[in-house]
């Protein structure tokens, strides 16, 4: 008699919402941590670990890199779509990439918060696809919606070149 190989079953709609909001907040503290934890004495200016790994000569930014990528990860875990993923991936090897420059690069590092700006591309992508708007009744409202902004873009835009195609006949 052979074993069936289990299916994974799709959670639950208010335990993927948990799920999305555990991660959000994982993202969001690694973000903080890597990019802006420490207070810069008599500034308001804020660093974190990244820039700090990133001074050591050699393997700090391949270091600050494989760090970042667990943003990137936990995100997709949470079917963050590939787009934001390649921005966020995007943004990891710019930062990787300028680092190797010496001196030049650690200045860059201090300055760019890849992990920020990647908390910030992960927390839009989770709560549009986890948490969407809803209006009273608790359905998203039709101006949220893409497909009707689509069809009534592309209507107005045929009117539009309607007319004035009309108009140009009319006057010549």
């Amino acid at each position: 008699m052979s074993e069936r190989t289990p299916v994974a079953k799709p959670l639950p709609e208010s335990e993927d919402k948990v799920r999305a909001a555990r991660a959000l907040e994982r993202i969001q503290r690694l973000g903080n941590v890597l990019d802006s934890s420490i207070r810069v004495p008599g500034t308001d200016f804020r660093i974190g670990l990244d820039p700090l790994i990133g001074l050591v000569p050699g393997i700090g930014d391949v270091a600050g890199a494989l760090l970042s990528g667990f943003i990137v990860l936990e995100s997709w875990r949470v079917d963050v779509p590939r787009r934001a993923l390649a921005r966020m991936a995007g943004n990891i090897g710019l930062e990787l990439l300028v680092g190797l420059i010496p001196v030049l690069g650690d200045v860059f590092d201090f300055g760019y918060k890849a992990n920020v700006r990647n908390a910030r591309i992960a927390e839009d992508a989770i709560l549009r696809r986890h948490f969407p708007p809803e209006d009273e009744l608790g359905e998203v409202p039709l101006w949220r919606q893409p497909r009707p902004l689509v069809i009534v873009t592309a209507a107005t835009a045929a009117f539009v070149f309607s007319m004035g195609f009309v108009a140009g006949r009319c006057a010549g």
